[in-house]
């Protein structure tokens, strides 16, 4: 699959659902972009934000953020945040990016990728209480993109392991999924922020948890092939983008912090505990917009214009790793 094309076509992408439709509405939904191993730092915004006491009731995500969706799908409290940031803070990148000769091999002739995402994804779904979609504890959406006519497709039926396998499958380094006779790679590819298809709820509220900026912001991260990809991608998307995020329902916290400075990129998944930490100050700096644009359901752990400490977490200046430990002992 040559990903380089699939770059300089994104700007013609469509941004449409496919397959399936949102049934029903949502009142306050979380939306989580694509982002690779900035996936850790979504996991700390989702523990900063259910620490303040905004709480979601559905989940829209692609990619990365179709992985840490159907997590806290399975488990929407503080414990099941908590659970996220430890499964961020031991993954490494051995542990994604799995091969041997043969596949690699196999890449150099076919359309198939250099890795196999199989083995982490199945992992993460057996921690899981369940197996399809439509039975998530806590509504969830998934982002896919169907390789014939570039179109995103938003499933919330079917197996749950087949369509985040697709989700996540980057052109070029992971395998592409067959789903429902369609070829089918990494949602970002189409919906980087997938917006459109939590707005077709007619939601109350939205918060979005954008990692996807940091992709293209962090010009020490020596990969000229996937920066060329992934910002054709958000420039691709990025006027669609900006028009949906005028909608006075939507409140957004971004990566901003220099991600660079922790990994090296967008498939370094040695860090996940200092991302994490990116993620819950990103939170921080962002709480008083989100919180007049959302509110609360827990107005006690409400903290207007103040940093929000997650429970057992420092300051900044303090190591996240004595939070990832203190939870990992609890």
């Amino acid at each position: 699959m040559d990903i380089v094309k699939i770059g300089k076509n994104a700007k013609n992408l469509r941004q449409s659902p496919s397959y399936t439709l949102p049934k029903g509405k949502a009142d306050t939904v979380f939306v989580l972009s694509g982002g690779g191993a900035l996936g850790a730092a979504q996991a700390g915004m989702i523990l900063g934000l259910l620490s303040a006491g905004v709480v979601p009731d559905c989940y829209v995500g692609t990619s990365a953020g179709s992985l840490n969706s159907a997590f806290m799908a399975n488990d929407n409290s503080m414990e099941g945040a908590h659970e996220l940031v430890r499964m961020w803070s031991r993954l490494k990148t051995s542990d994604i990016l799995v091969t041997n000769k043969s596949k690699m091999a196999q890449s150099l002739v076919t359309n198939a990728g250099m890795y196999s995402n199989k083995p982490a994804i199945k992992n993460m779904t057996s921690m899981l209480g369940y197996t399809r979609l439509e039975d998530a504890p806590t509504k969830l959406k998934v982002v896919t993109s169907k390789v014939d006519g570039n179109v995103a497709t938003c499933w919330e039926d079917g197996d749950l392991y087949s369509v985040l396998q697709a989700s996540a499958a980057i052109p070029g380094v992971f395998d592409p999924v067959v789903l429902n006779d369609s070829l089918h790679v990494d949602g970002g590819i189409t919906a980087m922020v997938p917006l459109a298809h939590a707005l077709m709820m007619d939601p109350k509220h939205v918060v979005v948890l954008d990692i996807s900026g940091m992709l293209t912001a962090n010009s020490s991260w020596d990969d000229p092939v996937f920066n060329r990809l992934y910002s054709n991608v958000l420039k691709g998307q990025s006027k669609h983008l900006k028009t949906m995020l005028k909608d006075p329902r939507v409140g957004v916290v971004s990566l901003q912090m220099p991600a660079s400075r922790i990994v090296g990129n967008m498939l370094d998944f040695n860090n996940g505990d200092g991302l994490a930490e990116l993620g819950v100050e990103s939170v921080n700096r962002s709480l008083k917009r989100i919180l007049s644009t959302v509110g609360t359901r827990n107005k006690v752990q409400r903290s207007v214009g103040r940093t929000v400490l997650v429970p057992g977490l420092k300051k900044r200046r303090s190591s996240f790793k004595d939070e990832v430990g203190r939870i990992h002992t609890s």
